[in-house]
């Protein structure tokens, strides 16, 4: 078992706590992760810095969860950079 701890970005991530992308932040927490929101509209999400992309959030990621509306996970790669190691995406935010 690996000492490091977890750690994702939520991109897309939302501070409306009806949201799946708000859900998700607050469950990763909850099971001790390292968190970090990204969403351009900057901010806090749950007492949280938002980052306007992955690469902003001081580096490498190993998990990313995506939630974006409408087809926004073609600009994923603009997100992250190339530096997350492993990608779910949520299709439309998991909103209907």
């Amino acid at each position: 078992m690996s000492d490091r701890k977890k750690t994702v970005a939520v991109v897309g991530a939302s501070a409306d706590r009806s949201k799946y992308s708000n859900k998700s932040v607050r469950a990763h927490l909850k099971q001790g992760w390292d968190v970090y929101p990204v969403n351009p509209k900057g901010g806090e999400i749950e007492g949280l810095k938002v980052y306007a992309s992955v690469r902003d959030s001081g580096g490498d990621r190993p998990g990313v969860t995506l939630f974006a509306a409408g087809g926004g996970s073609e600009s994923l790669g603009g997100y992250c950079g190339g530096e997350a190691g492993g990608i779910f995406c949520e299709p439309r935010g998991g909103e209907r």
